[in-house]
């Protein structure tokens, strides 16, 4: 702002400062300019008297300090039409009086809008918008509340508020389809590109307009579009979105390169952001009291190169659906840091990349491709697809589950193909609770799906509980690592009832507390795996089975007599039965029961620990493959036996 010099001060630019303060009232040649009240009276001026270029200082558009006025000079020749607010024409008369302003920012009270009345102030904001817009030039709304409805965002539009003290509120005769601003529906489906839109509020009136989740949105980004900013808005009481970006066609006329960034919003009736078409969007800092939504209708309506960090909102929604209906195709969705007070949901993702989720309800994870999940607290966590669909080839690691909501899970595996899971913590404390339940019932084909490296704290039934269709014959589970450290019903149940025999269960250094449960499965391969307390283990009814056990360790506080239980397995098709014992000591026995094997088959012994020959009573010799052995601790004589291929044969020390 123009000033007098300081006394004692300005040293070397006296000049400078007292000739910019001359020239707010002087023209060039030193004669005073016109000192005009008001654009009215500007507009009243008898432009016959005057001289070109001759220029008048206006003290306010309605009354003098409303900042409306400023500087102008007469352009005898001009002819443009008047805009209201850098362009007047005189009432009578040619020429043009023209703002003298430096083209880079324009105040919107130039063109006399006005702040908290009630009055419909969208025409005035509109030519505005629509002048600064053709110059690439900035508009600045100062503080106030603002009634507008429908306002349409051009090309090179820069609209700037004063951050929260600029409202712009929607009209209460406002209905279905109204929004405050936004690209124009229709014919304006396409090109406004090079738009910011930062600083200020949008209130959607909701509770004066009496409507909810309608499509009245604060901002809409509608059509092909490219390059715009959102930045530091606040969206509050929309009937419809805060923040609306979508095609003008359904897949077609997408928009492009949009960011939105440091929003925030509250009582909206629909999503606080909702993206539902887009090609190219970051969204950054952002959070809200409702959902933050993106929400392809369809796989043909695109979502893809989108980049999403550092949000907070009731709840978040990541619905691409370019992987749905066993679709491949690479939707380029990078998210971290997302913080929901309820619910995230991940929906038909194709190639996404998510870490640092954290949701006080449910992570749900459906229907993608390839994605990876890290860095996960979540109270239970769901993979699940619908309609006989799979998420596959989907990685998750670096998970907390708390079970802190009402699930009786804490993650369940549903309709999944070729997934992997590790470094899992899982409490969870519900009545009747499972750590892990898997849970498929249509075939997805060979696959292998993998847990490593998982602990689970706490459970009320079974720490993991494997229940799948007797289709699912080709499908393999590997658990590496796994640790169920307290008991609830069974540390691990892999069965389904009245089922035949299917899958593969693979089991590798695992340590168990309780009697784990493997029934009903086509190959059960377990190499390294500790029991805790006086518990045996279930191998049983299981129809033309390969088993192969080894490296298993009963470990209890005082010698017992745990149990091998191969019960009701019929047909056996392999069994291998390697290094078996009881620590720190004492026997263990091996229980066939009703158990057969297929013609021709005989179990390979290996090398079991007990203390006792009785140990394999049930197992006749003519089931014992030659060259079969086990040791026998404790004995004064013997160091074991092997078979001979009719009987046991004991081997001295």
């Amino acid at each position: 702002m123009a000033r007098l010099p300081t006394v004692g001060g300005d040293y070397g630019n006296w000049g400078t400062v007292l000739n910019e303060y001359l020239a707010t009232a002087h023209n060039a040649d030193g004669t005073l300019k016109l000192d005009v009240q008001t654009i009215a009276d500007l507009k009243a001026i008898d432009v016959a008297i005057l001289t070109d270029n001759q220029q008048a200082l206006v003290a306010g558009y309605y009354a003098p300090g409303d900042q409306g006025g400023g500087v102008f000079y007469y352009d005898a020749a001009a002819s443009d039409a008047d805009n209201g607010g850098t362009i007047v024409a005189p009432n009578a008369g040619s020429g043009r009086w023209k703002r003298a302003w430096d083209g880079v920012t324009a105040n919107a009270l130039w063109f006399g809008i006005r702040a908290n009345v009630s009055d419909d102030q969208t025409l005035i904001l509109q030519t505005a918008i629509d002048v600064t817009a053709s110059l690439k030039a900035a508009l600045h709304v100062p503080a106030g509340i603002y009634r507008v409805k429908n306002l349409i965002i051009r090309a090179n539009t820069t609209l700037e508020g004063a951050g929260r003290a600029t409202v712009f509120k929607l009209l209460d005769d406002s209905v279905n389809w109204d929004r405050l601003m936004g690209s124009e529906f229709g014919a304006g489906y396409s090109d406004v590109d090079n738009v910011i839109l930062r600083d200020f509020v949008t209130d959607g009136n909701s509770a004066q307009i009496g409507l909810s989740g309608n499509q009245m949105h604060g901002i809409a980004c509608y059509g092909e579009h490219d390059n715009w900013l959102i930045e530091n808005i606040h969206a509050k009481d929309t009937c419809g979105d805060g923040i609306w970006v979508t095609s003008a066609v359904s897949g077609t006329k997408i928009p492009t390169n949009i960011t939105i960034r440091r929003c925030s919003a509250e009582n909206c009736g629909r999503q606080d952001i909702a993206i539902v078409n887009v090609d190219g969007c970051t969204v950054s800092d952002c959070s809200g009291d409702g959902t933050f939504d993106v929400e392809a209708n369809n796989s043909a309506e695109a979502c893809r190169n989108i980049v999403i960090n550092n949000l907070r909102y009731n709840r978040i929604n990541i619905g691409t659906l370019g992987a749905t209906v066993g679709e491949t195709q690479n939707d380029a969705v990078t998210a971290s840091n997302l913080n929901s007070a309820t619910d995230v949901t991940v929906w038909g993702v194709g190639y996404g990349s998510f870490s640092n989720i954290s949701c006080a309800g449910l992570l749900t994870v459906s229907d993608c491709y390839r994605c990876t999940f890290t860095g996960i607290v979540a109270f239970h966590m769901l993979v699940s697809a619908v309609n006989g669909r799979f998420s596959r080839e989907c990685t998750f690691s670096n998970a907390l589950i708390s079970g802190g909501g009402a699930l009786d899970y804490g993650v369940l595996v549903s309709s999944t193909m070729s997934c992997s899971f590790s470094q899992f913590s899982i409490t969870i404390g519900n009545d009747s609770s499972d750590g892990i339940r898997v849970q498929n019932f249509s075939d997805p084909g060979a696959n292998t799906t993998t847990f490593t490296d998982i602990s689970i704290i706490s459970h009320t039934r079974y720490g993991v509980y494997i229940v799948n269709a007797a289709s699912l014959s080709s499908t393999r589970y590997v658990f590496d690592n796994l640790r169920v450290l307290a008991a609830g019903t069974l540390p691990f149940t892999y069965n389904s009832a009245n089922q035949t025999g299917y899958g593969e269960l693979i089991v590798r250094n695992c340590i168990m507390a309780g009697k784990p449960v493997f029934a009903r499965v086509a190959i059960a391969d377990v190499d390294g795996l500790t029991i805790l307390g006086d518990y045996g283990l279930d191998v049983n009814f299981c129809i033309n089975p390969r088993i192969y056990l080894n490296n298993i360790r009963f470990k209890r506080a005082t010698p017992g007599t745990p149990s091998i239980s191969l019960t009701g397995n019929v047909d056996i098709q392999e069994l291998y039965l390697g290094k078996i014992e009881q620590i720190p000591g004492g026997t263990i026995t091996l229980s066939m029961g009703t158990a057969t094997f297929a013609a021709g088959v005989k179990a390979w012994i290996d090398g079991p620990i007990v203390e006792a020959t009785t140990w394999a009573s049930t197992l006749a010799d003519a089931n014992v493959k030659e060259g079969s052995m086990y040791r026998l601790r404790g004995s004064a004589t013997n160091w074991g036996y092997t078979h001979n291929g009719t009987s046991w044969v004991a081997k001295a020390h």
